[in-house]
């Protein structure tokens, strides 16, 4: 719940431009300065928390104006519009196949190794998972109260699990 702002931010984003981008010339500034945090942002800083408003901020920034030139073909190539079409699955395994996947290899690989095996594997479920749960979710015809009754029951179940784990 305490990073439901990132995914809030993206959100808001969303609802805003409703397709319609601004050209701003900061927009290679911006891809920088995502692209530099992946480095700068080290074990010894406390992520997630106020420095999360980096990457998320350069995020948003270049989805509202990074529209032209070198970061608009950076944001139109068809690796980062594939990334972009699995990242709900990819924001969904990341984190707990580099979590786990420490402590289990923790003390048999280095952290590298085991940061780049999980990094695959999470590629490679996001693209299981969307293109068999996904896409055939997105093109069945539901009415719109299964939906409400799907999302309920999401929700309920999640309550549930989450008071009867305490």
């Amino acid at each position: 719940p305490f990073r439901a702002w990132e995914l809030m931010a993206g959100s808001l984003l969303a609802i805003h431009i409703r397709e319609k981008f601004e050209k701003s010339r900061l927009g290679l500034v911006w891809l920088l300065v995502l692209v530099s945090s992946f480095f700068w942002i080290t074990d010894s800083l406390p992520f997630p928390g106020l420095i999360a408003v980096v990457p998320v901020g350069c995020a948003v920034a270049l989805l509202r104006g990074g529209n032209n030139g070198l970061v608009r073909w950076v944001m139109q190539h068809n690796a980062t519009v594939f990334i972009g079409k699995i990242s709900y699955s990819l924001y969904l395994f990341h984190w707990p196949l580099l979590v786990f996947s420490r402590y289990a290899l923790y003390g048999y690989c280095s952290t590298v190794i085991i940061n780049s095996i999980a990094v695959v594997l999470s590629f490679v479920f996001s693209i299981i998972s969307w293109k068999y749960i996904e896409l055939p979710l997105r093109r069945t015809k539901w009415p719109k109260m299964r939906y409400y009754v799907l999302g309920g029951g999401i929700l309920a179940a999640t309550l549930v699990l989450s008071v009867s784990t305490r």
